[in-house]
């Protein structure tokens, strides 16, 4: 019974995603306050911008919300 060794690529593509991996581990806590803000404004967006789309539809439905 032989085993398929990995190509070179699909080695290299694991080390690569592994080390990605790592270095997202190290950053993680650098980038916690700008998640938080990303957050923040996307649920924002969702707030304003969700009824202003609810209300475009309702017009182009030609006065009656479905």
């Amino acid at each position: 019974m032989s085993t398929r060794q990995p190509s070179s690529y699909q080695t290299y593509i694991y080390a690569l995603s592994l080390g990605l991996a790592f270095m997202l581990q190290l950053a993680r806590p650098a980038l916690r306050p700008l998640m938080n803000i990303i957050e923040v404004g996307c649920l924002l967006g969702i707030l304003i911008f969700a009824p202003l789309e609810l209300y475009q539809l309702c017009r182009h439905k030609k006065g009656r919300c479905v």
